[in-house]
């Protein structure tokens, strides 16, 4: 299995756990095998200047508005995502990207989201990923440098009860150290919610 597969992919794990870098390292390869990424970077309201989650060329997006693009056969990142699918707000736009989510297989689509607890996330979402990846960081304190991240992809693909589980690592040699992708994405991009 490969991340740059189609579907649905949950990030779930910690603050500063590699959810976002799996995320950006994913849109990384979609971008090298020429498939157009998308990325919800927000615009910093003080300087108007918008502030990229990504340091490669991709499209920005807003959240809710992802339905109307009509998007197919492209990699979306959804940085943040409880700040876009609230379980507690089920407003007009948070709908949308349930079901933005409905239509993401038949469109192609391999869409990466991610959030700290899975609960938070509109359950017309959360209860749809093909694949869960659970992120866990070595060491475990974040304010040490980072070393490796451990991810643990589950999927219950075939629907059929049968939960099937991987595991990858990110900077666990033959793979090069983790800190090597941080010029990849901006680690520390505010992402704001839309109004």
């Amino acid at each position: 299995m490969s991340f740059q597969d189609w579907g649905i992919f949950q990030h779930v794990g910690p603050n500063r756990s590699g959810k976002s870098m799996s995320m950006a390292i994913e849109a990384w390869k979609a971008y090298r095998r020429g498939i157009e990424v998308y990325a919800n970077c927000s615009t910093n309201p003080f300087t108007e200047e918008v502030e990229h989650i990504l340091n490669f060329p991709h499209t920005d997006y807003v959240p809710g508005e992802l339905m109307q693009l009509g998007l197919r056969s492209v990699y979306v990142m959804t940085d943040q995502a409880e700040q876009f699918m609230d379980a507690t707000a089920p407003t007009k736009a948070v709908r949308q990207m349930g079901y933005f989510g409905y239509q993401a297989k038949k469109r192609l689509l391999a869409w990466h989201y991610d959030t700290v607890r899975a609960k938070n996330i509109y359950n017309r979402v959360r209860l749809n990923p093909d694949w869960i990846i659970y992120s866990k960081r070595y060491p475990h304190d974040w304010k040490k440098p980072l070393k490796a991240i451990r991810l643990e992809l589950t999927t219950d693909e075939k629907g059929d009860g049968n939960v099937q589980s991987r595991v990858r690592w990110i900077g666990v040699p033959p793979a090069p150290p983790a800190s090597t992708f941080f010029p990849l994405y901006n680690d520390v991009a505010m992402v704001r919610a839309e109004d």
